[in-house]
C-alpha cells in the first residue's frame, strides 16, 4: 500500500484575505540568496515547508520528511483508511513500509495551493501522481493530500495531514 505522497510544487495560489488571491509561480519564491533584510511572508514560508515535503519525498529522505511534521503525540495523520496518532506512530509507519527508501517512488505534483487562516495558522492542499520508475510494472497513483500547518517558535509545522488516492 502507498501513502504519504508530496514533491517540488508546479503552481502555489496563496489567499491572503477571502476573495483576494495572487499567484505565485516557484521561481517568485525567494531563494536563499535574498538579503537579510527582505524578511519571507509567512506564507512563502509555509510553502517552503511543502516544498520541503515534497523534496524530502523524492530523495527518500524519511528523517528529512519527518521534519515537516510537529513533533508530537497530538499529530493527526490520516492516509487512505489508515489513522497514525502521533509523530512517533506515523514515524513508525515510515520506517516500516520503506525499508528500502526506493520504494518510494517519485511523486508529481499538479497542484500546490495555501490559505491563510489566521496569523499562526494555514491550510494546505496538494494534488499529485506517483510513480515508480524502478518497477515497470507498477500502477500510478494519484491523489490529493490538505495539511493543517501551524506555526510555533521553531517554525511552520504540519499538525494535520489527510491523503487519498486512486490507483490508475
Amino acid at each position: 500500500m502507498w501513502h504519504r505522497a508530496i514533491a517540488p510544487a508546479l503552481l502555489f495560489f496563496l489567499q491572503l484575505q477571502p476573495g483576494v488571491a495572487d499567484v505565485l509561480n516557484v521561481s517568485q519564491v525567494k531563494s536563499d540568496s535574498t538579503p537579510a533584510d527582505v524578511s519571507k511572508s509567512d506564507a512563502q514560508l509555509v510553502y517552503e515547508v511543502l516544498l520541503k515535503m515534497l523534496d524530502r519525498w523524492n530523495a527518500h529522505d524519511i528523517d528529512g520528511l519527518m521534519s515537516v511534521y510537529w513533533n508530537s503525540p497530538a499529530l493527526l495523520a490520516i492516509i487512505d483508511t489508515e489513522q497514525f496518532d502521533g509523530w512517533q506512530s506515523l514515524y513508525r509507519s515510515y520506517k516500516a513500509q520503506y525499508r528500502n527508501p526506493n520504494d518510494m517512488g517519485t511523486v508529481n505534483p499538479t497542484r500546490v495551493q495555501v490559505k491563510l487562516l489566521k496569523p499562526d495558522v494555514a491550510f494546505g492542499i496538494v494534488t499529485w501522481t506517483l510513480k515508480y520508475p524502478g518497477n515497470a510494472r507498477a500502477s500510478e497513483i494519484v491523489g490529493t493530500s490538505t495539511v493543517d500547518i501551524q506555526k510555533f517558535d521553531s517554525g511552520w509545522k504540519i499538525v494535520v495531514l489527510h491523503s487519498s488516492y486512486t490507483v490508475m
